[in-house]
């Protein structure tokens, strides 16, 4: 299901938040033949969450031409219920396995928000009522065929007809996936997916609403198809003969329809739009290495995780520019795996993050260091050691953290003692990008403290 999410970012006061949850489901299987299964699968599920918040922030006063200076408050409010059966016919044999199944589905989602003071119920442009229903039938057939019984290749297709708020929808959806091993070699899996789906609540929001301290978020009243195809390689190779093991994947996904994000500003605000488009891509490119030295019982990793996100962005809902995101993550790390009573694992991690719209660019660097320690005093204690360092912005930031475990095995009680920021650091920088907005924001943080716990087994 979707949501709205009221950000509060340090200066909105929440309250009287409550929600409530309730899913359900019954399933029933009859086994036709040795061969084949036929499975049904009836589910129902409702969810309501409401959330007030009182709003202090002044520059509201000036948006709204505020005489007097007032406490805003904005609520939100969003119910979904649902129900649907599955009927899914599994059929095998000694190479081939054929899956079909049928999907009959309805749900109902509503999304309430409504900005106001204490003399004004609410603001032209500022309240959302928005409903959703959706019913739809979807046939599905999944094959796959086994070379061997570690290599395969396995395909599916998928219609379903949808009817969307009174409107009717032929969404398609079809994947391809195919795994071989090499001998002492490793294993290589390559997929494909083509996908339909239709938008979600808050790509339909009709009106703004305040989503963080300084952020306004709304939707298009245009329900549009969102269509993306993923193109996916995976290879890895676990030699315990040499005691390494590598793990490399690439995920690429083209965005043929959907809705890209827009954005205006004043001298306090910026308010986000979604906007009906095309184009888009993402590249998301990992790599591990773990390299385990038996003799010395020691473990080292080396890991790097890269993202590169090319979206359309716009500003004045006319013109259509090129957003370009791009964050890469490098880490190493040596564990210990002894049989005695110490082990220890540290390492380093650097990220380095941007953005770029129109030729201005934003970014920001984050390394850390760390270093664990686990000692085992007795049988009963155990003490354990955490130690980070982060430098963000050319600023130093030390923690350190320890935890005493008592656990007896032949008794009912057992306790833990925290001790938490021992170098009494009194602040913290948080650093974000989002679009094209680049965040620092500092956060108090509580001085040297310890926390006491006792646990009693019945």
């Amino acid at each position: 299901m979707n949501s709205i999410t009221l950000g509060n970012q340090g200066i909105t006061q929440q309250n009287d938040i409550t929600s409530e949850t309730f899913y359900n489901h019954l399933e029933h299987t009859y086994l036709v033949t040795k061969n084949s299964a036929l499975n049904n699968y009836l589910y129902f599920g409702y969810g309501d969450s409401k959330e007030s918040a009182q709003i202090i922030h002044p520059s509201l006063n000036d948006l709204f031409e505020r005489e007097i200076d007032e406490t805003f408050y904005q609520n939100v409010r969003n119910k979904f219920n649902y129900y649907g059966l599955q009927s899914s016919l599994l059929t095998k044999s000694q190479k081939w396995e054929i899956h079909l199944q049928l999907h009959i589905h309805n749900e109902g989602e509503t999304a309430k928000s409504r900005l106001f003071t204490e003399t004004e119920e609410n603001f032209d442009g500022y309240t959302n009522n928005l409903n959703i229903d959706n019913f739809f039938v979807a046939i599905s057939n999944f094959l796959k065929f086994k070379f061997t019984q570690d290599n395969y290749l396995r395909g599916g297709i998928s219609l379903k007809r949808s009817r969307f708020n009174s409107d009717e929808y032929l969404l398609k959806n079809a994947n391809f996936a195919f795994r071989q091993k090499l001998k002492n070699k490793g294993v290589v899996r390559l997929g494909y997916s083509y996908k339909e789906e239709l938008p979600g609540l808050q790509l339909l929001l009709p009106n703004y609403a305040l989503n963080s301290y300084q952020d306004f978020i709304s939707g298009s009243d245009d329900i549009k198809k969102l269509e993306n195809s993923v193109f996916s390689l995976n290879y890895s190779l676990y030699n315990d003969i040499k005691g390494f093991s590598i793990n490399a994947s690439a995920l690429h996904t083209i965005t043929h329809s959907g809705y890209a994000q827009g954005a205006f500003t004043n001298e306090n605000f910026i308010f986000n739009e979604f906007i009906p488009t095309s184009k888009g891509k993402n590249t998301l490119v990992n790599l591990i290495f773990t390299n385990y030295f038996s003799k010395l019982k020691l473990a080292t990793k080396v890991e790097t995780n890269q993202s590169f996100i090319q979206s359309p962005f716009s500003i004045d809902q006319t013109s259509e520019l090129k957003l370009q995101n791009y964050s890469g993550d490098y880490s190493f790390s040596v564990s210990s795996y002894f049989d005695k009573w110490f082990n220890f694992s540290s390492g380093f991690a650097y990220r380095y993050s941007s953005s770029e719209l129109k030729e201005e660019t934003n970014s920001f660097e984050t390394s850390k260091a760390f270093a664990d320690f686990d000692i085992k005093i007795f049988e009963s204690i155990k003490f354990n050691l955490n130690n980070e360092l982060y430098v963000l912005n050319k600023e130093n930031y030390t923690f350190m953290n320890a935890n005493i475990v008592y656990e007896p095995k032949q008794s009912r009680w057992s306790g833990t003692v925290q001790l938490n920021n021992l170098l009494n650091e009194r602040e913290y920088l948080l650093q974000s990008i989002n679009s094209f907005k680049s965040y620092q924001k500092r956060i108090s943080l509580v001085p040297v403290y310890a926390l006491l716990s006792i646990k009693y087994r019945f």
